[in-house]
Order: structure tokens, then C-alpha cells, then sequence
């Protein structure tokens, strides 16, 4: 059984708690249900992009393993410099030809490097494991330069989302009380790997969650 989008109704109820936690509390029964009919399944597959531990859910969905931060997971959200080049090299040879007025069979490996290393500084080196071995492009973003050629900033995908003003006012909030350097923010390794509840869970790994907030380095601090 694949349950896709487990949370989209928590998402878009995060300044709502009644509702927050009205769907929690759903969310828990139906776990409840799969939790006594596990017999009847090979597997049981949830996919959603926040990581609510809220016991009112969980406690009941206690055989549920947690691979948000695994490393073998840590290429699921995006593309590896690898997979780009061997699924996209032909898209990468156009580019540079469409570019710099070449002909493909001028487009040289240093050259299509040179590419990767530019597309890295706009749209690459996000990681999303607690290891940060493995380092992502954001998909969106490289198919819409694959599509065009146009080095650019890329509107961020809110689709999933339907109270934008939760998203706004957090990162508002973080950049107005952050004393750190502009652009990195320092979060305790323990708010990734801690149950919480929607009133203590941290702005910053609430941003990760949703994608708008990469990891710079392992959550170790």
C-alpha cells in the first residue's frame, strides 16, 4: 500500500491547531487500522514532506520507521551530479552548443563540467541527510534550464501548499531574530531527531521539511 501526501492536510493547517490536530487524530485511526491488519500487506509505503511526531499519530503507528534522514534516501528529493550526466548528457550538450554557438561535436567533457559546475552555484549542492553525503539539484529547477538555456532564478514550487503566510511568516521571523551569518542557520541535531508536536516544532526544521531550507553541513551541532 503506497499512502502518498500523508500530511497535505497537517501542511495546510500548520495556524490552525483545532484542525492540525483534528486530522492528527484521524491520521492516527487510520494507522490504527493498517496496524492491526498488517498481515494482509507486504509493505505499507507513506510519503509526505514534513516529519510530525506527534504521539497523538505515531502512537498508535509505532511500527512506522522513520527514513526522512537516512542516507541511502539522501538522493529521493533531486538530481545527483551523476544522474545528470547520464540521463541528461545529450540536454547538457545542447545547452552549451545553443549557448556559446557551437556545434555539438565541439561541446568538450571540460566544457560540459564547466556547465555543471555553474548549474551547481544556482540550482545544486542541496543535501537532505543527516550524513550530507549526498548533495542534489533541485529537479524543477535544472528541467527548466534544460528546457530553455536561461541561467535564472527559479520560482519556488508552492503547489503543495495552500496557507503560503505560514511559510512567509516563518522565514520573516528567522531572518528578523538570527544573529548568525546571512544565509546559515544553526539548528540543534536534536530537533531533527526528537518527537514534537506542531507547537514546539522549530521554525528552521520546519523550512527543511517543506524544501524551502537545505542542510549546509551533518545536524551534529
Amino acid at each position: 500500500m503506497l499512502i502518498d501526501d500523508y500530511d497535505f492536510y497537517l501542511v495546510n493547517n500548520l495556524d490552525n491547531s483545532d484542525l492540525f490536530n483534528k486530522f492528527a487524530k484521524i491520521l492516527g485511526a487510520i494507522f490504527c487500522i493498517l496496524k492491526n491488519q498488517l498481515s494482509k500487506f507486504r509493505c505499507i509505503f507513506l510519503t509526505g514532506i514534513t516529519r510530525f511526531k506527534d504521539g497523538t499519530i505515531y502512537s498508535t503507528g509505532n511500527i512506522i520507521a522513520d527514513k526522512s534522514l537516512n542516507a541511502e534516501y539522501g538522493a529521493i528529493a533531486g538530481f545527483t551530479t551523476d544522474e545528470i550526466k547520464e540521463h541528461f548528457h545529450d540536454n547538457l550538450i545542447d545547452a552549451i552548443a545553443n549557448t556559446y554557438n557551437l556545434i555539438p561535436s565541439d561541446v568538450t567533457d571540460e566544457k560540459i563540467d564547466s556547465l555543471l559546475d555553474e548549474l551547481t552555484k544556482w540550482y545544486g549542492g542541496y543535501g537532505f541527510d543527516s550524513s550530507f553525503k549526498t548533495k542534489v539539484f533541485s529537479s524543477n529547477s535544472l528541467i527548466e534550464f534544460l528546457a530553455d538555456f536561461d541561467l535564472k532564478t527559479r520560482k519556488i514550487c508552492l503547489s503543495n501548499i495552500t496557507n503560503l503566510d505560514v511559510v512567509k511568516n516563518s522565514i520573516q521571523s528567522i531572518l528578523k531574530n538570527s544573529k548568525e551569518s546571512v544565509g546559515e542557520y544553526f539548528v540543534n541535531s536534536n530537533s531533527f531527531e526528537n518527537s514534537y508536536a506542531l507547537d514546539d516544532l522549530d521554525e528552521k526544521v520546519m523550512l527543511y521539511q517543506l524544501g524551502y531550507l537545505p542542510l549546509a553541513r551533518e545536524p551534529n551541532f
